[in-house]
């Protein structure tokens, strides 16, 4: 996996985006996936401008609050490299019931903490697809 998200300091955010297009468009990865986990939105379509039309096979968003995001994603993946098929993982960000919650009234844990959830879909020109 190929991290533009956590894994760079936001001021090497634009280098790491080059980088991350360069190693898509020059190295051979031979039969291993293309992975990218873009940046939270909305700095994550700036991600997929660059790396969608290299030949990435799946893309994780991070920290998917809702299906708009989902949906805005895919929208630009279409819009990126409309001639291939793209894999989405979202990781939705779920509220989770802590172990340590009061007895009466709800409690969640803060949205950084909760637990996040993998799904995938295949964005297939312009219509997604669940697998």
């Amino acid at each position: 996996i190929l991290d533009l998200e956590d894994s760079v300091h936001p001021e090497h955010k634009d280098a790491a985006r080059l980088l991350v297009q360069s190693a898509l468009r020059e190295i051979d990865f031979g039969g291993a996936e293309r992975m990218v986990r873009i940046n939270q939105l909305p700095l994550g379509l700036a991600d997929i401008d660059a790396v969608a039309p290299e030949h990435v096979q799946l893309v994780l968003i991070p920290k998917v609050e809702s299906a708009e995001q989902v949906r805005e994603v895919a929208a630009r993946l279409h819009t990126a490299a409309p001639d291939f098929d793209i894999w989405l993982m979202p990781m939705l960000l779920l509220p989770i019931p802590s172990k340590c919650a009061p007895s009466s009234g709800p409690f969640m844990l803060d949205a950084h903490r909760a637990r996040a959830r993998p799904a995938a879909w295949c964005v297939r020109g312009s219509k997604p697809s669940s697998p």
